[in-house]
């Protein structure tokens, strides 16, 4: 992984740029959800995030 972000010889494809992306995008509003693993009730997965 940290090859792929730190390998200059991919600058000229965007890998880096494309990556930092994904994780913005993706995992960083909902990191949560990726650590929880499905196992919150209702009730708690409405404190996590926006129920309305």
């Amino acid at each position: 992984f940290f090859t792929l972000l730190f390998d200059h010889d991919n600058d000229s494809r965007g890998i880096r740029e494309e990556v930092a992306m994904l994780i913005i995008e993706d995992l960083w509003p909902n990191a949560i959800t990726y650590f929880v693993n499905g196992n919150l009730t209702d009730e708690e997965e409405c404190a996590t995030v926006e129920c309305f």
